[in-house]
């Protein structure tokens, strides 16, 4: 009887310890995951860099150094009659269309598209002179730094100059849209046929 008191004891405690032991490792392994949360880190405010206006002036400067005086002075006067044209061709939509006016009606829509292919011509000058002054930027100094404005002046100009001449080839489709539908079997003729030269350049990709 009193072996069996004893063993019964011997179990008991087997038990209790194994119930403490299990319960101090699970307490072991959740304070090893404990969430310790990071140390803010302190960055000072960046300074904001102000950029010059770019100007019609230094945009002037910028092409006569780099492209030539001979050539801004001609795209100044592309310039002008291309605004001109613009004008004129927005002034003839404004009125009526007879079949009667086709051939001056023709003539108008040949001159924007002549002027807008000078546009481009100088567009192409002007795009090569950044791509030139981008591969020539080196290093941080204030060569660099000239060298990085005059691309940036360039840059935008060609932007504006870009967005006339759209303006100039909606105008002109706009004009090339009514002659076909205000100048009978002739505007029709016309028109069919400027469309399908045009499909013939986009194959030969031009």
């Amino acid at each position: 009887m009193i072996a069996v008191i004893v063993i019964g004891a011997i179990v008991v405690i087997a038990v209790v310890g194994y119930a403490i032991a299990a319960s101090g490792s699970s307490r072991s392994r959740s304070s090893s995951y404990s969430y310790t949360p990071p140390t803010p880190t302190y960055r000072p405010p960046v300074a904001p860099t102000y950029v010059t206006p770019i100007t019609p002036q230094e945009i002037q400067t910028t092409l006569q150094r780099r492209l030539g005086y001979a050539w801004q002075a001609e795209q100044e006067a592309t310039r002008r009659r291309l605004l001109d044209q613009e004008a004129k061709v927005s002034r003839r939509l404004a009125g009526a269309m007879q079949t009667y006016q086709f051939e001056e009606l023709k003539t108008l829509h040949r001159q924007s598209y002549q002027t807008a292919d000078l546009v481009y011509a100088q567009l192409q000058d002007a795009r090569s002179a950044s791509g030139s002054l981008g591969s020539a930027i080196a290093g941080s100094g204030a060569a660099a730094a000239a060298v990085r404005r005059d691309k940036a002046v360039i840059d935008s100009f060609v932007n504006q100059y870009y967005n006339d001449v759209l303006r100039l080839n909606r105008a002109t489709g706009n004009l090339r849209d009514r002659i076909r539908d205000n100048c009978g079997t002739a505007g029709q003729s016309w028109y069919n046929e400027l469309m399908r030269r045009r499909e013939q350049r986009r194959r030969e990709g031009r």
